[in-house]
């Protein structure tokens, strides 16, 4: 390549960098969300936010929606689930507006409490707990509060995009009611001559304060000061105003498939070769830029058209797509920042995370395009899904045919093999060591009910023996699923014990967090194909013991491990598959009140089950796990600390006994971001109640397992 010619593709990245910062100019897209209470005391409420929507409709050109809270026991899940559908549509490069007007006053905690009315028995909300789905917004958001107590905010991390915040006034403030001097008549007054030329947030909320009219003193706040721009408010230009999806940046280049003709990217394979770690061979870098390059290559205008196979789509599907392929044209750009940079013949640390950052945002993209597929679509479309050349650059065909082999149980796996032929020695626990041949293998057995007409096991006790079989021996991508290959099974009966919290008593944070995301990674892998595991406990995770170097994977992701002892708690794997199945299929609701069991459980399923098992019922369990790695402790240790003994708990005492911890404990000893994870796998049936298979789906994969992923190397 000529020198020149260089210099352009340098500049042409260079463009194409900045103008993913849509803070620099106007938002591809902007939506407001206008919050108020169905039932209010505050006369004109109404007409003031109806001049609001008016005013930014018609100058703005900018898409609004209105939500009126209910006042009733749902207000709350209302207003989180409302809050989520507007975040999911708010991708990279729009900016969300989220608006509020009622009243506000502290809970016995200090935190902001929404109440319909000024009485005592008004319908209220915790604003603290729902304002954290904003953080996991992809696209800016800007909060407008006109009410009392409006600074009183929650603080938390955003990764990605802006958060800023314009209140009417401080804590422990009143604000004027709705009138000529009111926040939102001023806010009004204040914004509309910057229609055209547009104004920054910091500015607005400075120019409230200075309006004479208004008697109190605005407060704004910047959730992520790392960034230096600000959110912009600035007429959009008509075309871009209709609802959609953020405009691809014209600056986008379209990549060849093959990484010989393809100089820049040959260029980074080249720089992250130099900078990685001795464990991670060239190859693996150049097959991980190739996939992330072929799939930047696939994109073009017509991706979505209404006749393409994405097109189908649902629109909160596409969305997601189109953001998670903004997160890796971002990444691969900064990636060729660094490897024709001024220090890219220096190489070092920023090579070796850019690995792991590409390899994040491909695994975003495969995430988008295959959950979706898998639980959205019938058969026929997914079939068609198979030949659509987007569609084949992920992992989505071979998660189709795993899927209707766990629904439709034609995975009968007829791997049976001889007792002789393993050698193990036999000791205390359902899991121990042996050999098949020359081969280290782990063995896990379970008791079954004798038929006593033929001494031998049940019929139905075999099918689902090799039903299981099938499954796990079709798994193909161990390192996710968190399971190990599997060789075969034979009759053996022993008994069951593990015991790692007693064994290490100090672990350090970093070490735990790299566990909690790998066992959320593999819960998400099971449910996307719809498989349920029913036996998430700790009991029921194990590690391969290590030495040395043995046992360190060359794949990029894997330069880092969390070793304790001759453990890597990076490295988990899953047991316990003897009740596993597809989440359609119906339970026997077999009673079991073995105090170990339960505490695992949610409360529906203590003892004689009351409802159906679900996939929720897995995320609870999770939750479980997540405290008792979070603290280190077993679940038993938690609950007796306060003087109960596990034979003699309620149904509902592990439930509000890890929920009491990860409102004090939790958040102190891991962080806020990990407790409120929790939290979410130990309410998710009820949180989730309303969704689809495919909304549940994601909204793991946000408010669970991307939390815990935003700490994996950061503590």
């Amino acid at each position: 390549m000529e020198a020149a010619n260089e210099a352009v593709l340098v500049e042409y990245f260079r463009r194409s960098t900045d103008g993913m910062f849509a803070a620099n100019g106007a938002y591809s897209h902007v939506r407001v969300l206008l919050i108020t209470w169905s039932e209010s005391d505050l006369s004109g409420t109404e007409k003031e936010v109806g001049a609001l929507y008016t005013l930014l409709k018609t100058k703005f050109h900018y898409e609004i929606e209105s939500f009126k809270i209910p006042s009733d026991e749902t207000a709350a899940n209302r207003l989180h689930l409302e809050i989520i559908e507007r975040g999911k549509q708010a991708v990279t490069g729009t900016l969300l507006i989220v608006y509020y007007a009622g009243h506000c006053d502290k809970d016995d905690r200090g935190n902001a409490l929404w109440a319909a009315t000024s009485k005592k028995d008004s319908p209220t909300l915790s604003w603290h707990v729902i304002q954290q789905a904003l953080f996991l917004v992809r696209g800016d958001v800007l909060l407008l509060l006109d009410c009392c107590n409006a600074s009183l905010i929650a603080t938390g991390s955003k990764e990605i995009g802006k958060f800023e915040m314009i209140a009417a006034c401080g804590k422990n403030n009143v604000t004027v009611k709705p009138s000529n001097e009111s926040f939102t008549r001023i806010l009004m007054h204040e914004l509309k001559p910057h229609a055209e030329k547009g104004i920054r947030a910091d500015k607005l909320a400075f120019k409230i304060m200075e309006n004479p009219r208004f008697s109190e003193t605005p407060v704004f706040h910047d959730f992520v000061p790392k960034n230096c721009l600000h959110i912009l408010l600035q007429c959009l230009p008509e075309a871009l105003a209709a609802p959609g999806f953020g405009q691809k940046p014209s600056s986008y280049i379209v990549f060849l498939a093959s990484l010989s003709d393809d100089v820049p990217g040959q260029q980074i394979a080249d720089w992250l070769i130099a900078g990685a770690p001795q464990q991670v061979i060239g190859v693996d870098i150049e097959a991980l830029l190739l996939r992330a390059r072929r799939m930047q290559g696939l994109e073009d205008d017509d991706v979505f058209a209404p006749g393409s196979f994405l097109g189908k789509l649902s629109q909160v599907a596409r969305s997601e797509i189109v953001q998670s392929l903004r997160g890796l044209h971002t990444t691969m750009d900064q990636a060729y920042q660094h490897a024709v940079g001024p220090q890219a013949d220096q190489p070092s640390e920023t090579a070796q995370q850019s690995i792991q950052d590409i390899q994040k945002s491909l695994t975003a993209v495969h995430e988008s395009i295959e959950t979706p597929i898998l639980q959205d679509l019938g058969d026929l479309d997914q079939d068609a899904a198979k030949s659509d050349p987007f569609v084949q650059n992920t992992e989505a065909s071979y998660f189709i045919d795993l899927r209707r082999a766990v629904l439709r149980e034609s995975a009968q796996g007829d791997i049976e093999i001889s007792h002789a032929g393993v050698k193990f020695k036999r000791g205390q626990a359902s899991r121990h060591v042996g050999t098949i041949g020359t081969k280290r293998v782990v063995l896990e057995t379970f008791s079954y009910t004798v038929n006593p007409d033929g001494g031998a096991p049940y019929p139905a006790t075999m099918k689902q023996v090799k039903h299981i079989s099938g499954l796990l021996a079709a798994v193909k991508q161990q390192q996710n699923f968190r399971i190990l290959p599997f060789r075969g099974f034979f009759h053996n009966r022993v008994r069951h014990e593990f015991d790692l919290y007693k064994k290490h008593e100090m672990v350090p944070l970093g070490h735990r967090v790299y566990l909690i995301h790998a066992l959320c990674v593999a819960m998400e892998y099971f449910h996307r194909v719809g498989w349920v595991h029913k036996g998430i406990r700790s009991a029921n995770i194990a590690f391969d013991s290590i030495t040395g170097d043995e046992g360190s994977s060359s794949q990029p992701t894997q330069g880092t491990t969390a070793r304790i002892g001759c453990f890597d708690l990076a490295q988990p794997y899953l047991f316990g598959f003897e009740y596993a199945r597809a989440d359609d299929q119906g339970t026997n609701r077999e009673e079991d009140y073995t105090p170990q069991n339960n505490m695992y459980r949610h409360p529906d399923r203590w003892g004689h089950p009351r409802v159906d098992y679900t996939k929720a019922h897995d995320v609870y369990a999770l939750g479980i796990v997540m405290l008792e790695v979070a603290l280190w402790r077993d679940i038993e240790s938690i609950c007796k600390t306060s003087g109960q003994r596990p034979g003699n708990m309620k149904t509902s005492y592990v439930y509000e006994r890890a929920k009491k911890k990860c409102q004090g404990e939790v958040g102190h000893r891991v962080g806020d971001v990990l407790a409120q994870a929790i939290v979410t796998c130990l309410d998710f049936a009820e949180l989730t109640k309303d969704l689809s298979e495919f909304e549940s789906q994601r909204y793991f994969q946000h408010r669970v397992k991307s939390r815990a992923g935003q700490m994996v190397g950061k503590v």
